[in-house]
């Protein structure tokens, strides 16, 4: 193996003019200065490789050899049967001495500098009996080497031979390249594009006519009725579509004809011969040139069958057709579309050419002629959906403009009934319908399209009686529960008693009267006849008995304690809410159930549209819009009152969450560990099991490389700063380690002391993990997790005790440590690194610590009031704290320079920056507490509210 990575590219020594000429600089994207300028421009080829875990640059060759992988192989097959026109033999051991054994596998490469400079070093001799270790790897030119995997690079005879072997195909047969020695030295990226030798000419096949299909089967022709006279004799469309020839001659001029399905000409002369627009199926298909002179309707004729794989647009088996007029004339009899849309065809006829007639709805078609056959603009509807092709050659109307006749309320309406993708009809009610015009001042002839569906009995068997009608009612919870009960039967044609109550969205419903609430009946159908206008048509509500179906989560909630007759809707703070279930005497709301239902916190707002109750019951709260309100204002804010452990804990309806809108606590003060997040370093056995990257683990861009790996860069190239060379790599959790570096991977020794001096910010705190032996085998990636460790520090004084009961479990809060100081946080004992604090309640009380001195130049804090029954604490709402510094800290900061020792290249490395030196550090931004609490001085930040400085 070679003793050192290599400097240079092939072909040339760093700082030469044939690097500087290297065709492969551009192609390799390096950068450094250790090229001689050329006409005043650096050549940027010698002395750093790009990442290995970079986005590779894919040539345009490289992107046609990939695409065009298999249909070359498909291509070629045939002249060229053994495949072999891009395979590679493999190079000399010489030719492959200055390579790189990498001992993770050619496979996890991402970048083509190291894949061109690496041998498969793996322990695997072979792998499907094809040679692995040894083999110098290919760079596939940018693009997945082979079906069924994302890799980029492969071993060479895995690559070579492996097609149909171990995957199905190798994709870029064109464009890869081997690494291989020059000079002693890896060949770096060329530009290559293979191609196998030029097939010899097919010989032309003989073409059939091309407008000749395929002849029906015999099944496809069974339904197919036999014309004596044959199809020639045939006039319409209708009946050519639906007929074969039945004339006793079996054939002309060797041209079948008995038996033979007819053709439609689309309504022109089929033959040059002849004047019929329909004829036998053998006869005009292959008769052109021998039975008659030209076939005239090459692109535009159709074939009599049974169509067995055509999909109909038929209504389905419930389509409501009972309130229709039975017309015996038929729905071409239709003048207008008030007509048409109130009538079923009754005509003797039960179907033409298969499509339904007898008992169809009728379909308007917009006021346009519905087909090229006749001038009707009503007919009925299977003959207008799908009679294309059999029973017309075309049709005049959009099928967007017409309407299908059918009931709504068991009235008529017009409905829009148009195919789906998926096959199926889906069914409307369209707000226009073209050539309809309803009289002004005038009861509609056909159900509007607001009028909503009536709910069925069953749906309105919950409903509570009105005795005072619909119009007593004043408030949406009770007309959404309610039907009229009043005894009048009806008014002017309009049903009043037992019909469902109508809410009008808190307006009046009619132009006529004041009320907010009308019977169902009256409120759809009584425009123009009883009233005016319905005003609310927009914006009302059907009471029914149904409600959306928002489940009570599956969690306990034996901990929760009855509130008093007001129930959950008379809790005015979260803590008793979240703590409580409904205890009022109301069992239950029209559907919605009350008592008993455990109390959700909608967020410090009021709930609903209702009222404005910050708590309510939780199946009045979630499944009450539209039914006992007309809209819930806290789908993303409530909280509900559950069980953990025993004890009251706020819940969503997927899991416990600790965070609750609207609720205040009293801040406690965080000293933060600055070092929180950095570990030992591995040593001795720890590290000798760990390969020597030649390239740097900044290149690597694969986890199992990444924690199998030290750099082995040499530190003359960072100076006498922070110790690279040998340092263990740290895989950065798959995101960016540090800021200015997109890099997966970064050696250890940089991410522990480098921030603040050589890049700005360490990403990765609290989910890295270092390259480290364990009985002589690197450690498996593994989960971690590490958080700050903080100490809540109280402020002197007495704080409010929260009210007796059970208490809120909030799993974010650390429980305080006496004595802690104010640099070093001490976790919790048996506490292991990577772990979370443990949970408290909130109800444990800190215990008290002496007050923390005056920041310099402050004024020192005062202490808490002492909280007692006369004199509360007001609570304010828990803020996001940045992280903070002791006032040692700062003091240390403002008066300390960053060192400036640079390590290679800095973070701005490609912008020709040698190192990054950070300025003197001015000030630290104060802890910003949000809401102050009343009789607290805090230092005011820059950024407060007041605008004031510190």
């Amino acid at each position: 193996m070679a003793t050192a990575p290599p400097t240079a590219l092939a072909g040339g020594n760093a700082g030469s003019a044939s690097c500087s000429a290297h065709s492969g600089c551009s192609a390799l994207g390096l950068t450094g200065d250790c090229c001689p300028s050329l006409s005043g421009k650096d050549l940027a080829c010698c002395d750093e490789p790009a990442q290995e875990n970079a986005a590779p640059q894919v040539q345009t060759l490289a992107d046609l050899g990939a695409a065009a992988g298999d249909a070359v192989d498909t291509s070629v097959a045939a002249w060229h049967p053994d495949n072999s026109w891009w395979k590679t033999e493999p190079p000399q051991s010489d030719e492959t001495s200055c390579l790189m054994e990498h001992r993770f596998g050619c496979d996890v490469i991402a970048h083509h500098l190291t894949c061109l400079g690496s041998r498969d070093g793996r322990a695997e001799a072979t792998i499907d009996g094809l040679k692995i270790r040894g083999q110098p790897c290919v760079w596939c030119g940018g693009v997945p080497c082979t079906s069924g995997s994302l890799a980029l690079c492969q071993p060479l005879d895995y690559a070579m031979n492996g097609q149909g072997v171990a995957f199905h195909t190798f994709y870029p047969k064109a464009t890869y390249q081997v690494a291989i020695c020059v000079n002693g030295h890896p060949l770096p990226a060329q530009t290559i594009f293979r191609h196998p030798p030029l097939p010899p000419l097919p010989t032309l096949p003989t073409l059939a006519p091309w407008w000749a299909p395929d002849r029906p089967t015999e099944a496809q022709l069974t339904c197919l009725v036999e014309e004596p006279t044959g199809c020639s004799a045939i006039k319409d469309m209708g009946t050519c579509l639906s007929s074969r020839d039945g004339r006793p001659q079996a054939e002309y001029k060797g041209l079948k004809i008995h038996g033979e399905p007819c053709v439609w000409c689309a309504g022109i002369s089929c033959t040059s011969n002849s004047s019929s627009r329909c004829e036998p199926f053998d006869y005009v298909m292959h008769g052109e040139g021998s039975a008659f002179g030209l076939f005239l309707a090459k692109s535009s004729f159709a074939i009599a069958n049974c169509d067995g794989n055509r999909t109909f647009a038929s209504l389905p088996d419930d389509y409501d057709t009972s309130c229709l007029e039975a017309v015996s004339d038929g729905c071409g009899s239709a003048r207008d579309a008030q007509s048409c849309l109130s009538m079923r065809d009754d005509r003797d006829k039960e179907t033409v050419v298969g499509l339904k007639l007898k008992g169809q709805p009728c379909a308007w078609c917009g006021g346009f002629h519905c087909t090229s056959e006749n001038s009707n603009l009503c007919e009925p509807y299977d003959f207008i959906a799908n009679g294309l092709g059999r029973a017309f050659s075309h049709k005049d109307y959009h099928g967007y403009t017409y309407r299908v006749a059918g009931c709504k309320n068991g009235r008529p309406a017009a409905i829009s009934v148009l195919p789906t993708e998926s096959g199926g009809l889906a069914s409307s009610y369209p707000d226009v319908t073209m050539g309809l015009y309803p009289k002004l001042g005038a009861p509609a002839a056909l159900v509007p399209f607001w009028v909503a569906v009536k709910p069925s009995n069953k749906s309105m068997q919950c409903l509570q009686p009105a005795p005072g009608g619909c119009r007593s009612l004043t408030t949406m919870e009770s007309c959404m529960t309610g039907r009229d009960a009043s005894g009048v039967k009806s008014w002017k044609g309009l049903k009043i008693d037992g019909e469902p109550c109508v809410w009008c969205g808190g307006g009046h419903c009619t132009s006529n009267s004041s009320s907010l609430c009308d019977p169902f009946d009256f409120a759809m159908y009584g425009e123009g006849a009883a009233y005016k206008t319905f005003i609310a048509k927009g914006i009302y509500k059907v009471a029914d008995c149904q409600k959306p179906h928002v489940q009570l989560p599956q969690y306990s909630y034996s901990c929760l304690h009855k509130t008093g007759p007001g129930g959950c809707s008379s809790i005015w703070d979260a803590q008793t809410c979240l703590r409580s279930k409904d205890g009022s005497r109301v069992e239950r709301v029209g559907m919605l159930e009350v008592h008993g239902q455990p109390c959700v916190w909608c967020g410090g707002t009021a709930c609903h549209s209702g009222k404005n109750a910050l708590c309510e019951a939780f199946d009045f709260a979630l499944n009450g819009e539209s039914t006992a309100f007309m809209t819930f204002f806290a789908s993303d804010t409530f909280r509900l009152a559950a069980c953990k452990s025993g004890k009251p804990t706020p819940a969503t309806l997927k899991g416990f969450d600790s965070f609750v809108p609207g609720w205040s606590a009293l801040p406690r003060i965080p000293m933060f560990n600055h070092s929180w997040y950095k570990t030992p370093a591995p040593t001795g056995n720890e590290l000798t099991c760990l390969m020597d990257h030649w390239y740097g683990c900044d290149k690597v861009g694969h986890e199992d490389t990444c924690l199998g790996s030290k750099d082995a860069q040499p530190q003359a190239l960072f100076g006498p700063g922070i110790q690279i060379e040998g340092s263990p790599c740290a895989w950065c959790g798959g995101g960016p380690c540090i800021s200015g570096s997109t890099a997966l991977c970064q050696p250890f020794s940089l991410l522990m002391q480098g921030e603040g001096t050589n890049f700005t910010t360490f990403f990765a705190k609290n989910h890295y993990q270092v390259a480290r032996c364990k009985n002589g085998k690197p450690l498996p990636p593994m989960p971690t997790k590490t958080s700050p460790q903080i100490v809540y520090v109280p402020v002197s004084g007495s704080l409010a005790s929260p009210p007796q009961g059970p208490t809120l479990e909030r799993p974010l809060v650390l429980p305080p440590v006496g004595g802690a100081t104010a640099d070093v946080a001490v976790p919790p004992a048996g506490d292991d690194i990577g772990s979370s604090p443990d949970l408290v309640p909130l109800s444990a009380e800190p215990p008290g610590l002496p007050p923390l001195a005056p920041l310099p130049g402050a004024a020192p804090v005062p202490a808490y009031p002492v909280a007692d029954a006369a004199h509360p604490v007001a609570t304010v709402a828990p803020v996001a704290m940045a992280a903070p510094v002791t006032p040692g800290a700062m003091a240390a900061l403002a008066t300390t320079a960053a060192p400036s020792q640079p390590l290679g290249a800095s973070e701005d490395s490609d912008r020709g920056i040698s190192a990054l030196t950070l300025p003197p550090v001015a000030t630290i931004a104060p802890l910003n507490l949000g809401t102050i609490i009343p009789g607290v001085v805090a230092g005011a930040s820059e950024d407060s509210d007041s605008g004031s400085g510190a």
